[in-house]
């Protein structure tokens, strides 16, 4: 039986409902699936035939740890180089001077000029993700679809630690 893994967070050990609905059919096909916790030191990523990022939602707290166990890990789906690219959220600024639609953004740099009512209010219309700059605080709203799907329309502000 081949075994996968779908990669999540401590928080949703279960995985994420939209996860879950992955389970059955890949069962049909013979498959096993495991849900592997990313930070979980115990977890055997050898044993899987493939490993796939599924509701991995606290790696922000952790990213190049994060980064780090992406590049460790034997046949992980989502190429390493792909997840370090994704993870750092200025990426957008690339894609949107390519002319590509993206969510919108707020970037700061200076948390002395934080407008927090517009960005509660990008917060509740958009989904916003977190960008991780070097030495400098970082702002973002919570997405809605934040673990265990609630509706959080806060915005919290993190020190970057890179």
């Amino acid at each position: 039986m081949l075994e996968i893994a779908l990669v999540t967070c401590r928080s949703l050990p279960d995985l994420d409902e939209d996860d879950r609905l992955l389970i059955e059919p890949l069962d049909a096909l013979g498959c096993r699936v495991t849900a592997a916790s990313w930070d979980d030191p115990k977890v055997d990523w050898d044993r899987f035939a493939v490993s796939v990022i599924r509701s991995t939602w606290d790696y922000t707290k952790s990213r190049n740890a994060f980064v780090t166990r992406a590049q460790s890990v034997p046949r992980l789906l989502n190429a390493a180089e792909v997840v370090a690219w994704n993870t750092d959220k200025r990426y957008l600024r690339h894609l949107a001077a390519a002319g590509v639609p993206v969510v919108p953004t707020a970037w700061i740099s200076d948390t002395a000029s934080l407008d927090l009512p517009r960005l509660e209010n990008m917060s509740s219309s958009h989904p916003s993700v977190p960008g991780h700059l070097t030495r400098r605080a970082t702002i973002s709203a919570i997405p809605n679809r934040a673990p265990g799907r609630q509706a959080m329309r806060s915005v919290y502000l993190q020190a970057a630690r890179q």
